[in-house]
């Protein structure tokens, strides 16, 4: 479950019990309600946020920092082009992808500007629907 921050942890330390690191971390889970904004109800929103972008931030903490250790590791936020280019029906997943592209572009931009960067890519994927 990535929206659990505590699962999240539990399985990236049994990650780097088993294999001490981690090469690459591919974010990709992504609900969708698909149903208008007017009748979308709180938990569908809330679930919506939860997976599509807070779990970033859950991999991301559990992940980044071996990687920055280890000066080693490639970053895959598999993103959207509902990012760019949003429809109707889907504006709770079109919101959390744009937040989904601001997190991986404003991350790489944080970790280059503490010169922290080394190593470490970063790979935007925008699929279509």
């Amino acid at each position: 479950d990535v929206t659990s921050k505590p699962t999240v942890d539990n399985e990236a330390n049994a990650v780097f019990t088993k294999y001490g690191k981690c090469d690459i971390l591919i974010n990709n889970a992504g609900v969708v309600a698909g149903r208008p904004f007017l009748e979308l109800t709180e938990k569908e929103i809330r679930r919506t946020f939860q997976v599509n972008i807070i779990s970033h931030f859950w991999t991301l903490k559990a992940f980044l920092p071996t990687m920055l250790q280890k000066k080693s590791g490639h970053i895959v936020n598999i993103i959207s082009t509902s990012a760019l280019c949003p429809v109707s029906h889907l504006t709770d997943y079109a919101t959390t992808k744009a937040a989904a592209r601001a997190f991986d572009l404003s991350l790489h931009r944080e970790l280059k500007d503490l010169e922290m960067d080394e190593g470490i890519v970063f790979t935007g994927i925008y699929p279509h629907f």
